[in-house]
């Protein structure tokens, strides 16, 4: 009779759980559907009553990442991703998707982890799709599966990790392996570059060219393409590259800002001032993109444009000392010597060894007939490697 009632209550625990399974099943159907029709918020619920019903259903952690990453809920997804390996450990697709996750959060370390373990792991079969991104460049570069995506993307994303580490040289190994699999993707180069210039390896210039060659669209290779070519003096072929990729991508907020810097380095104040309105426009967030304009404002005379343009930086940045600096001097040129004085006060609180500031906010004291405070300032900004003035110092140190 023992072992007939033992038999008798697993049919019964089997029988009672069944309900749960249906139930569980169910609703994940219904959010694949709602998923598969972009319904993503409604796929993520109807998945997370099925976690409800059966919380070691991994497909449906799966499932219900994707839902959080379509829903740019990064950290709920990764979350989702951990669970579901935590059921079914060594999965290759969720290890894959965890690891891209963690990279694009910047979890270095742990990104690292998953792409080696990947390389460890035998390459399955999968249908799920994946989309490549351009760093410089919105919108989907290329559509690939992780079947395509072989021991040559893991590399790639080793690469990136340790480029992003500062770790150059280690990038550039990874990198060169990557391409000894894959001889064929431009951004293998492009990265590559990228880490040859972090090594400051002339051998760069010579990546972004092959990229080029790969792909004559490559925007990631151009624009770098044309900074390195600024950053070697070559500033007419820089500002023809760059415009060239903004007339045929006019909404990549980088290349303007890119083109906007240059100009201002040219003297163009004027095309400075329009390319760093339209950054500004595709994305107001850059407070140097603001600092810049403001310069080439002032150097048109434009002070009260410029002087908003610097105060929209430091409302971006609190402690960004050069644009305290760049302000004090506007408010310098206007003759409202005591809120200079203010400004540079802030910029040598956040940098106490700032000696522009020292030594602008001595001629401002000066202006204000404080020759002792004047003289203080202009003689810490000597004491910390400025070249003051000797008629500025026997004015305001007349006893010195």
């Amino acid at each position: 009779m023992k072992a007939l009632a033992g038999i008798l209550i697993t049919v019964s625990v089997i029988t009672h759980a069944q309900p749960y399974l249906r139930i569980a099943e169910e609703h994940f159907r219904i959010g694949q559907i709602a998923y598969s029709k972009g319904a993503y918020g409604e796929a993520a619920a109807h998945v997370s009553k099925a976690i409800a019903a059966n919380p070691v259903y991994a497909e449906a952690y799966l499932a219900r990442a994707r839902a959080y990453e379509k829903l740019h809920e990064p950290e709920r997804a990764l979350m989702d991703y951990n669970l579901c390996l935590e059921i079914l450990p060594d999965q290759y697709e969720v290890l894959f998707s965890r690891a891209v996750l963690r990279y694009e959060l910047k979890f270095y370390p742990l990104a690292h982890d998953d792409f080696r373990q990947l390389l460890r792991l035998p390459h399955g079969e999968t249908n799920t799709v994946y989309y490549k991104q351009s760093a410089h460049q919105p919108g989907t570069v290329e559509i690939l599966t992780l079947h395509s995506s072989n021991k040559a993307q893991l590399y790639h994303y080793l690469g990136l990790i340790e480029l992003a580490m500062n770790n150059c040289g280690r990038s550039i190994q990874l990198l060169d392996s990557a391409i000894l699999l894959n001889n064929t993707d431009p951004d293998f180069y492009s990265n590559r570059a990228l880490a040859r210039q972090q090594c400051k390896d002339e051998q760069a210039i010579d990546d972004f060219y092959l990229a080029l060659k790969l792909d004559p669209d490559n925007e990631i290779a151009r624009h770098n393409l044309a900074v390195l070519t600024r950053q070697q003096g070559s500033t007419q072929e820089a500002e023809e590259t760059l415009t060239a990729i903004i007339e045929r991508h006019p909404k990549l907020t980088g290349t303007y800002l890119e083109r906007g810097y240059l100009r201002l380095q040219q003297g163009n104040y004027t095309g400075a001032v329009q390319d760093y309105t339209e950054a500004l426009t595709l994305d107001p967030s850059h407070p140097e993109a603001w600092l810049n304009r403001g310069i080439a404002r002032e150097k048109l005379n434009d002070h009260s444009g410029a002087f908003l343009d610097m105060t929209e930086a430091i409302d971006r940045q609190a402690n960004f000392v050069l644009a305290f600096l760049n302000r004090g001097n506007i408010l310098m040129a206007q003759k409202k010597y005591a809120r200079a004085t203010e400004d540079y006060t802030l910029a040598i609180l956040y940098e106490p060894d700032y000696a522009a500031a020292y030594y602008n906010r001595s001629i401002a004291w000066m202006q204000l007939n404080e020759y002792s405070k004047a003289c203080a300032d202009a003689l810490q900004a000597k004491k910390l490697g400025m070249a003051v003035d000797a008629a500025l110092l026997r004015k305001v140190c007349p006893s010195r």
